[in-house]
């Protein structure tokens, strides 16, 4: 609010206003207009530490024009966030950039006007607008399709140094080509984390200088940078388009993922190999590889480092793997680089046409119980030919006695998780979704060994009838004394499941004594939670709906299951009735639409953070 009004107001007994960004009343000045004009201003001066542009449409014209800037305007803001802003094409004007000595982040999304970040003038080359001294620590530029630049032109020294960037996050920027001018990725000293995600044109991370003739081999000193994360950059080539080396002593985590055109790793054999410096690899697998807990391997990363098999020695520290891209059908599961891995605790596994990952027969190798002997933590996501995983076969137990959270999700050709009998005593946490061939996830056997299983979370299955099958055994005369105890389940999800009749079609009894909340939403087939009897903990709390709070079970949990379905007007009906009609209801047939073979959003199909597990591994210095 500029101004009260456009005339002329009188407040003849009005002495103070009260405004919501101080914390005392501002006393009234020549008339309220101007008050409320200088408002602003005092606040810019003195108060604000963070701001968000879109809320603040009076600051707009200081950031246009270089003539009305207040003398300590943003002396004290530390956060910037520029979100959904169309009034100009540069984040930060030079008139601007000089002022904000004190800012640590800024954030950029979806901004379609925004053409560069950083406005480096002629007048600017001959000040210093930002020393050396600048505190901005984390920059995030996400959903910014006409961003050509970051800095709209090559800045000096003097210019811009940013020694004190610690993090720079890059989603989404279609039009981006590069990243950093070398005068800058020169200075970043202190990064710590670099991440770019589905920039489709980008082709080089540091741009090159075409005024200078380079000579020397060109040294890019990363020495704090412990965390890479490079996605779907189909047209990025190298990291920097002329002879140089990269050097990042203290690097832990490269995560390389769709980018054809580069190299990950290139042996020192090979490096000679060529003579075009876009073909130069970003690491040299010696330099980086005996520091790493966390590393991205495609197939061809694989056939490369076999080249120097020292290399692969050096991975015996690595803790987390992903495996991705094996795209042959005959690929099999690289048994023998892990075997060489034993410290390995996280596996993901993604992007591949593999059939099987465990197989029937154990691999033909020494020392085969020194496979995966410490896995935590398996991922497998994004399988379209996944028919098994093999848990079931006697020679996987050895490796998963340890294993403690299970994700499995896109894998639409597994009809069962474990189709016979498998243990999972240290299980502690279990997800799967968007799996569309699942009818069942384990039998009553398996049931029976998850004694630390705490959380269960299953969602958009659309085949999925059960969650525990019938087995042959409950035929038997003795099945009404047996029961299925899950001792430390405490939440329960399903969400999404067309065909879930229910959680357990047997007869055996069910047991959740530690049960605190069990959700069931969107499964307009489950009519009981189980055929036979189920007992839970008084104090579980259930939701029948989505977005609504729960509430305490005050029946059997069979009963309250019936009674979400009863009335001709209840929403699980109208759900029902829904998917007989076949209609497109929200969060009920949402999978059927996704094509395996589609392109799919890097970013919300590949969560950039690691698993809680993976982001405490210790550091290496």
């Amino acid at each position: 609010m500029d101004t009260f009004c456009e005339g002329i107001i009188k407040t003849d007994k009005l002495s103070e206003v009260s405004q919501d960004f101080f914390k005392d009343n501002i006393s009234l000045e020549v008339d309220l207009n101007s008050t409320l004009r200088n408002v602003y201003e005092v606040k810019l001066d003195q108060e604000v530490e963070d701001l968000k542009l879109n809320e603040h449409p009076r600051v707009h014209g200081i950031w246009n024009d270089p003539f009305i800037v207040p003398s300590m305007c943003f002396i004290r803001l530390k956060i910037l966030i520029v979100e959904r802003c169309e009034f100009t094409s540069h984040v930060i004007p030079s008139h601007i950039l000089g002022l904000l000595c004190k800012l640590e982040v800024l954030v950029v999304r979806q901004c379609d006007s925004v053409k560069a970040i950083f406005e480096v003038t002629d007048e600017a080359r001959d000040t210093k607008i930002l020393s050396s001294s600048s505190s901005l620590k984390k920059l995030t530029i996400e959903d910014l399709p006409n961003l050509e630049h970051v800095w709209d032109s090559i800045p000096t020294q003097q210019v811009i140094c940013l020694q004190s960037f610690q993090e720079i996050y890059v989603h989404g920027c279609s039009s981006l080509q590069t990243l950093f001018p070398t005068s800058v990725a020169k200075n970043l000293h202190k990064l710590e984390k670099l991440q770019v995600i589905n920039c489709d044109r980008l082709v080089d991370i540091v741009a090159k200088n075409e005024a200078i003739v380079e000579e020397a081999l060109k040294v890019f000193a990363l020495q704090s940078l412990t965390s890479i994360i490079i996605w779907s950059l189909p047209e990025l080539k190298c990291f920097y388009h002329a002879p140089h080396k990269l050097e990042c002593p203290r690097l832990e985590q490269v995560n390389l993922f769709h980018c054809e055109k580069l190299k990950t790793f290139e042996c020192e054999s090979q490096k000679f190999q060529h003579s075009q410096a876009e073909n130069q690899a970003i690491f040299l697998p010696e330099k980086v590889i005996p520091y790493l807990n966390f590393l991205a391997l495609s197939r061809e990363d694989i056939i490369t480092m076999r080249h120097g098999q020292s290399y692969v020695n050096d991975l015996s520290k690595l803790e987390a793997l992903r495996l991705q891209c094996f795209h042959d059908n005959s690929d099999a599961f690289p048994y023998e680089l892990l075997q060489q891995l034993p410290n390995i605790e996280y596996l993901f596994v993604t992007c591949s046409s593999f059939k099987e990952i465990f197989c029937s027969e154990s691999p033909n190798m020494i020392g085969i119980s020194g496979i995966l002997p410490h896995l935590k933590y398996l991922e497998l996501f994004r399988l379209f030919n996944l028919n098994t995983i093999g848990l079931e076969h006697s020679w996987v137990d050895l490796i998963f006695k340890n294993l403690e959270e299970l994700l499995i999700a896109h894998c639409h050709c597994l009809r069962s998780i474990v189709p016979s009998e498998a243990s999972f005593c240290n299980l502690i946490e279990l997800n799967i979704f968007e799996c569309n061939g699942l009818v069942n996830l384990f039998t009553p056997s398996t049931s029976r060994t998850m004694h630390q299983l705490k959380n269960m979370s299953i969602r958009d299955c659309i085949s999925l009838e059960e969650i525990v099958s019938k087995e042959t055994e409950e035929s038997s005369e003795h099945v009404e004394e047996e029961i299925i105890v899950f001792h430390k389940l405490k939440t329960l999800s399903l969400s999404s499941l067309p065909k879930l009749g229910r959680f357990y079609n047997g007869n055996i009894a069910l047991k959740f004594p530690s049960l605190e909340n069990f959700s069931l939403i969107n499964c307009p087939m489950m009519e009981s939670f189980c055929a036979g009897s189920v007992s839970v903990n008084r104090w579980t709390e259930v939701e029948f709906e989505e977005n609504a709070n729960p509430v305490l079970l005050e029946v059997d949990l069979n009963s309250a299951v019936q009674k979400a379905f009863e009335g001709p007007h209840n929403l699980v009906n109208h759900w029902r009735d829904a998917c007989l009609r076949g209609l497109d209801y929200k969060g009920t047939w949402s999978i059927c639409k996704l094509d395996p073979g589609s392109a799919i959003d890097a970013q919300q199909e590949y969560p950039c953070t690691l698993p809680q597990g993976v982001t405490r591994l210790r550091r290496r210095c």
